[in-house]
C-alpha cells in the first residue's frame, strides 16, 4: 500500500479534505455487485494530479428507510474499494485493494466485525494517505444471503494532491503493472 510518510512521495495538497460518498446496493441477491466512482474531475495526468484518500467509512443501512438493515438470516457481507476495475472481490493481498469491510450477522444475535476492521484510516499525519492516480474507483460488494434493501454507503475522505513527475509516473506504472 502506498502511504505518504516522512517524504517518501512528495505530494502537495491542492485542496483541503472533502467527502465523496457512493452507495453500494446489494438488495435481493447473493451475486457480486459492482459500481464505479468517477474521479476524472480530480485526477489529471497532465497536471500530475491525484487523489489522496485519508479515510474510508462503511455505513450499512436499509436502502428503503435508511435504518440499520434487518438481518432475517445468518449473513456475511463483504465490501471492497479498488483503485482499478477488477469485477470481483480480490482479498487483502491484492495491490489494488484500497479499503474493505466485513460484516457478520446472526438472525438471533447482533451484527459483529470478523477479521476486517473498518473504518479504514491511512495515517494520522497531515500528509499521510493512499494516493490514487486512476480516474475511477471500483466498489464491489457481496452478501451471503439475499436481503431486501441491503445497502453499504462508502464514504471517502479525500484531498486533491499534485505529485512530482517522478512520483506520478511511479504510481501510474505501478498501478498498470499490477
Amino acid at each position: 500500500m502506498l502511504l505518504i510518510s516522512n517524504g517518501v512521495f512528495m505530494a502537495k495538497a491542492k485542496t483541503g479534505l472533502f467527502y465523496i460518498t457512493a452507495p453500494m446496493t446489494m438488495s435481493s441477491t447473493t451475486a457480486v455487485q459492482t459500481t464505479t466512482l468517477d474521479l476524472g474531475a480530480y485526477c489529471d495526468p497532465a497536471d500530475k494530479q491525484g487523489v489522496m484518500i485519508t479515510a474510508v467509512d462503511f455505513i450499512y443501512q436499509s436502502s428503503s428507510d435508511f435504518t440499520p438493515p434487518a438481518f432475517a438470516a445468518d449473513t456475511r457481507v463483504k465490501v471492497e474499494v479498488h483503485d482499478a476495475v477488477i469485477g470481483a472481490l480480490c482479498g487483502a493481498n491484492n495491490y489494488h485493494l484500497v479499503a474493505s469491510s466485513g460484516l457478520t450477522t446472526s438472525a438471533q444475535k447482533q451484527a459483529s466485525m470478523v477479521s476486517d476492521l473498518w473504518p479504514d484510516r491511512f495515517g494520522i499525519g497531515k500528509n499521510e494517505g493512499r494516493i490514487v492516480v486512476n480516474d475511477e474507483l471500483e466498489i464491489v460488494g457481496k452478501s451471503s444471503a439475499s436481503l431486501a434493501s441491503l445497502e453499504c454507503v462508502v464514504r471517502l475522505t479525500v484531498k486533491v494532491v499534485t505529485l512530482t513527475n517522478k512520483d506520478f509516473m511511479s504510481l501510474a506504472l505501478q498501478t498498470v503493472a499490477n
